[in-house]
């Protein structure tokens, strides 16, 4: 039985994290890995709003270096 990803996608309140199709099409859209995407979900987001705000927060932050 294949899924209907247009009843979810991307109109969706949350990338749901248990479903492998929204995994790879929201990893997709904000350009990040699947484990930052299930990172940004648990950290308490609420919609696909408020994850894309804390992903481009995430890049616009340096990356710390060990020296």
């Amino acid at each position: 039985m294949e899924r209907d990803i247009n009843n979810r996608l991307p109109g969706n309140k949350l990338p749901a994290t248990e479903e492998e199709f929204e995994l790879d099409y929201w990893s997709n859209e904000f350009g990040i890995s699947k484990d930052e995407l299930i990172k940004a979900v648990k950290s308490g987001k609420t919609s696909t709003e408020t994850v894309e705000k804390y992903v481009k927060e995430l890049q616009l932050t340096p990356a710390l270096v060990e020296v």
